[in-house]
């Protein structure tokens, strides 16, 4: 399965906050004060500018399929980075995809001298 990987491009807000409200409507949970009416889901190409934030996405034959970042929340200990709006489409689950996206988070969280990661 030939998935390109890449950061989020703002090209990528519209099916990626798509993707995000099927899961939460998949699992029951597509409720008001969830990421599933958060203004901030129609927009994540713009939250994932801020300092230290990443955002990667996945993507197989042009179709978004997941996604996964950090993000530096307001509380958390020094030196820790919240894990944040990790979704793989239910058709792509199972075969690595949410893995890989993983793992690139962490490893830019240790490029980023983080020691922790929530």
């Amino acid at each position: 399965m030939n998935v390109v990987y890449q950061e989020i491009r703002k090209s990528d807000n519209r099916e990626l906050a798509e993707l995000m409200r099927g899961i939460l409507t998949e699992y029951g949970v597509n409720q008001p004060g969830t990421v599933f009416t958060d203004p901030t889901t129609d927009h994540l190409f713009e939250l994932f500018q801020s300092e230290n934030s990443v955002y990667f996405v996945a993507s197989y034959e042009g179709e978004l399929v997941g996604g996964c970042g950090l993000f530096p929340t307001k509380g958390l200990p020094e030196k820790c980075i919240e894990l944040v709006k990790f979704y793989v489409k239910s058709s792509f689950r199972g075969k690595g995809i949410g893995k890989k996206l993983m793992e690139m988070c962490l490893h830019q969280a240790k490029k980023q001298r983080y020691s922790s990661v929530y």
